[in-house]
């Protein structure tokens, strides 16, 4: 697996250098703060010519760096359950997304805003690839993703461990998000573009949540939704925390 790009390696030779194999730098560049962490942290690099460059990075916006990882380490459900519990992690559970640059955008806000967690199916979903991580700007490092086989069931799992269980949808006579308190643990699953929320998926859900729409009846993409999702959510916890202090 490969990492390309100046924010993608960067963020990894911080976190998690032993899972860099090699970093790859173009000749010519200016690479003396990338490479003053390099030495830093004791991980092997190369540099190549532009040609060389070229080809070994599959013509991405790699700004002359890339770097062999190894292949990225799922968190174990139980585990996830456990910590998500213990830390006040928020789950979402992804329902049929099967796009890696929604994903990898999903994982950036996750990142960004912190506290959050993903949880995938096996099958007809989209996985932690190449793509995925150059999307997520090394978001990675600084969050949790669990396969798992059966997402109905994990679901179920959750709620049994005191989760709430919401789903996103994009219409219906449903809570609406920043109209009404929300009950943490929290777990929310985001369905895929066009279809939404799988039929068994729906049936486990504690409560639906649209968000307000004042423009046109169209719904947002997925990791948009994400995004405003994981804004109220922090939001909410925020107003928690103070109006426990008082």
């Amino acid at each position: 697996m490969r990492l390309f790009g100046k924010r993608p390696v960067i963020e990894r030779l911080k976190t998690n250098p032993k899972s860099i194999k090699t970093v790859f730098l173009q000749d010519g560049l200016d690479h003396r703060a990338i490479r003053k962490l390099i030495t830093r942290k004791d991980v092997v690099y190369k540099k190549l010519a532009f040609k060389n460059f070229k080809n070994l990075s599959k013509n991405f916006h790699a700004q002359g760096v890339f770097a062999d990882v190894e292949e990225f380490k799922y968190t174990d459900f139980d585990d996830l359950l456990k910590l998500a519990k213990n830390e006040d992690i928020t789950l979402f559970f992804l329902d049929g997304i099967t796009d890696p640059q929604n994903f990898g955008s999903m994982l950036r806000t996750g990142g960004c805003f912190g506290k959050f967690a993903f949880v995938i199916p096996k099958h007809r979903s989209v996985e932690v690839n190449e793509t995925v991580l150059r999307i997520a700007s090394g978001a990675e490092n600084y969050i949790f993703v669990s396969k798992v086989t059966n997402l109905n069931q994990s679901i179920i799992r959750a709620r049994n461990c005191g989760f709430t269980i919401a789903g996103a949808v994009a219409e219906g006579d449903v809570q609406i998000l920043g109209n009404d308190k929300i009950s943490f643990p929290l777990a929310v699953v985001i369905g895929s573009e066009g279809k939404g929320l799988s039929h068994s998926v729906s049936q486990k859900i504690d409560l639906f949540i649209k968000i307000p729409m004042q423009g046109g009846r169209i719904s947002f993409n997925a990791a948009v939704a994400l995004a405003i999702f994981c804004y109220e959510i922090n939001k909410q916890k925020e107003e928690l925390c103070r109006t426990t202090r008082i």
